[in-house]
């Protein structure tokens, strides 16, 4: 069911599709989208999202 992120991103999963990256994260049996991009900014984008650069 995806790889875990770690560190600032714990809690959160991700999988890959192709050159995108789509992050998401389990509350019960219900997966919450947060975020879908590209490799080379994704993790970036969704850290200034959460408000954790």
């Amino acid at each position: 069911m995806g790889d875990p992120l770690r560190d600032r991103l714990d809690g959160y999963r991700r999988i890959r599709i192709g050159r995108w990256r789509v992050v998401y994260r389990a509350r019960g049996r219900v997966l919450e989208v947060v975020i879908v991009g590209p490799r080379n900014t994704i993790y970036g984008d969704l850290l200034t999202q959460l408000g954790r650069r």
